[in-house]
C-alpha cells in the first residue's frame, strides 16, 4: 500500500557550507524547505501541535540539514542525554531517514536531540533488520532557543557509501518527536501501520548532481592511523 500523495523535494546546491553551529543564521537562505508534517501519534493524520521545518542543501561531498522545531512552551523541551547512541527516546528528538540506493528497503537513520547528541543506525528489509551499533561519520550541533530548538547536520556522501554520480535521487523522510506530549510527527509514512522505518513509504530528494564521496581525513601518527573523530556534541544555548 502506498500513499496517494507522493512527495519529493528538489535539492539545492551550495558553493560554500552553511553555518553548522546549531543555528540557521548564515548560508541557509537558498535552501529547499520542507514543513508539511502530520501526526502519527497520538492522533493519526492531523496537523502537529507544534510546527517544524527542515532546510536542505548539498555540495559535492556532503548533505546539509537545518532543522527548526518550534515550541510554544520551550521550557517543556526535554533534553538530557549527552552520550552517543544511548536511549534517545527519553528526550525530544528529530530523525532523518536516507535511503541512498532509493530501493524502498534499506536506509540509514540519523537522529539528534536538542543538545546535539547523535544517534544513528542502519535499516534493512523495511526496518525488520536494524543495526544500532553502526556509527557513521557526521556532524551535528543544536541549540535550545526562546521559540523551540534548532539543529544543523552535515552528512558526507562517503558515510552513505556513495562514490560519485552525476544525477541522484534519494529516498528520504523526517520525524519529530515531542517527549512531553508523546507526539510523533512525520513528513511521510505517518499512518500508524507504517512509521519512519517503513522505507518504501519515504519521499524523494531529487536533482543531486555531480556529487562524490571526497576523501576520508586521516591523521598519521608514528606507525598508526587515526580516523577523524566521528562526533561533535553541542550544549544548549
Amino acid at each position: 500500500m502506498a500513499f496517494a500523495d507522493e512527495k519529493s523535494i528538489s535539492a539545492v546546491r551550495t558553493e560554500s557550507p552553511p553555518s553548522l553551529d546549531g543555528t540557521l543564521d548564515k548560508g541557509w537562505e537558498s535552501a529547499a524547505v520542507m514543513s508539511d508534517f502530520h501526526q502519527r501519534e497520538p492522533f493519526e493524520g492531523i496537523e502537529p501541535t507544534e510546527k517544524a521545518r527542515v532546510k536542505i542543501l548539498y555540495d559535492a561531498t556532503r548533505l546539509y540539514f537545518g532543522i527548526e522545531c518550534f515550541d510554544s512552551a520551550p521550557e517543556g523541551i526535554i533534553a538530557t542525554e549527552l552520550r552517543r547512541d544511548t536511549d534517545f527516546t527519553v528526550d525530544d528528538y528529530f530523525s532523518i531517514l536516507i535511503s541512498p540506493n532509493n530501493d524502498g528497503r534499506n536506509a540509514y537513520v540519523f537522529t539528534v536531540n536538542p543538545l546535539g547528541t547523535q544517534f544513528d543506525s542502519t535499516l534493512a528489509d523495511e526496518g525488520r533488520v536494524k543495526d544500532p551499533n553502526w556509527d557513521g561519520v557526521w556532524v551535528s550541533n543544536a541549540r535550545i532557543t526562546s521559540t523551540g530548538w534548532t539543529a544543523t547536520l552535515a552528512i558526507p556522501f562517503s558515510t552513505l557509501n556513495f562514490k560519485s554520480s552525476d544525477d541522484v535521487s534519494l529516498g528520504i523522510n523526517f520525524l519529530r518527536f515531542i517527549r512531553r506530549k508523546n507526539e510523533e510527527d512525520l513528513w511521510r509514512s505517518y499512518l500508524r501501520i507504517y512509521g519512519l522505518e517503513r522505507v518504501s513509504q519515504a519521499g524523494q530528494l531529487t536533482d543531486l548532481r555531480e556529487i562524490g564521496s571526497g576523501r576520508l581525513f586521516l591523521i598519521k601518527r608514528a606507525d598508526w592511523l587515526q580516523v577523524e573523530p566521528r562526533t561533535r556534541h553541542a550544549s544548549s544555548a
